[in-house]
């Protein structure tokens, strides 16, 4: 019976996290600026913000219009023991990096 329960929660465990990644491979899709490999996830981490709404921080905070932006890096990661989004672009040449604290939005 312990081995039925276990099995079951693994494959109901598995199809949710391809559930999530292939939502999260859909929204990259509809996305010109997104590559696939210049998008990571990582481990359980929980976030307030989604990747499109830490690129629109990035964005104001550079007080320059999306369609002048071309991303090279969107990624999540851990900077000490905090979930940030890294993200640069370009507009004309300059280059921009930020790293944006991925629950509170703030700019470092």
């Amino acid at each position: 019976m312990k081995k039925i329960f276990n099995i079951t929660f693994l494959g109901l465990t598995l199809v949710t996290c391809i559930g999530f990644s292939s939502n999260n491979f859909k929204n990259l899709k509809k996305s010109k600026n997104y590559t696939l490999a210049s998008y990571t996830k990582i481990g359980n981490a929980s976030t307030n913000l989604t990747s499109e709404a830490a690129k629109k921080i990035a964005l104001n905070h550079a007080k320059v219009s999306e369609n002048n932006a071309t991303f090279t890096k969107i990624k999540l990661n851990t900077s000490n023991g905090k979930s940030v989004y890294n993200i640069q672009f370009f507009v004309n040449g300059k280059e921009y990096n930020y790293t944006i604290d991925a629950n509170t939005g703030k700019v470092y």
